[in-house]
C-alpha cells in the first residue's frame, strides 16, 4: 500500500498540478519555511492554525497545537540545526499541497546528519496550516 501511495504521489508531483494551488497558499507556505529556518516562530505561527495537528519527524506520532509545537522545536533545536528549502508545489484532487523540500540537518557542531529530499503534505484551513506530515519522497 505505501508503495502505491508513493506512486500517486510522484505521479502528482510530476503532473505539476499548478492549476489546484493557488499562488496566495503557496506564498503561505513559502513565508513559513523562510521564518522555520530563521526559527522565528512568532512569525511563524501568524500562518499555523491554532489547534494545528503536526508530524513529529523524530520521534513519530504528531504534536497537536501551538505550545506542543513550540516544545517540539526548541527541543529539536537544542540538538539539531535543520534548514528545509521548498524545491515543488503541487496541489492534489482532495485540497492537500504537497512540497518536495531539501532537508540539511547538521548537528550542533556543523556536521551533516542529513541531506535528502523529504515530502511534505499539508492541510489549509482559511489559509492557515491546518496540519502538516511527511510522507516518503520519491
Amino acid at each position: 500500500m505505501l508503495y502505491l501511495e508513493t506512486l500517486h504521489i510522484v505521479s502528482v508531483m510530476e503532473q505539476n498540478n499548478n492549476e489546484k494551488l493557488s499562488q496566495e497558499a503557496r506564498r503561505l507556505l513559502e513565508y513559513a519555511y523562510y521564518h522555520f529556518n530563521k526559527r522565528n516562530l512568532d512569525r511563524l505561527f501568524l500562518v499555523i492554525d491554532p489547534s494545528v495537528k503536526w508530524a513529529n519527524g523524530v520521534g513519530g506520532g504528531y504534536v497537536h497545537g501551538h505550545q506542543e509545537l513550540r516544545n517540539y522545536w526548541a527541543t529539536q533545536w537544542t540538538e539539531i540545526d535543520p534548514q528545509v528549502k521548498p524545491l515543488e508545489f503541487a496541489g492534489t484532487d482532495d485540497g492537500a499541497i504537497l512540497v518536495q523540500v531539501h532537508q540539511l540537518v547538521k548537528d550542533k557542531s556543523g556536521n551533516v546528519i542529513e541531506d535528502s529530499e523529504v515530502l511534505h503534505c499539508y492541510q489549509l484551513e482559511d489559509m492557515k496550516i491546518k496540519s502538516m506530515d511527511i510522507k516518503k519522497s520519491r
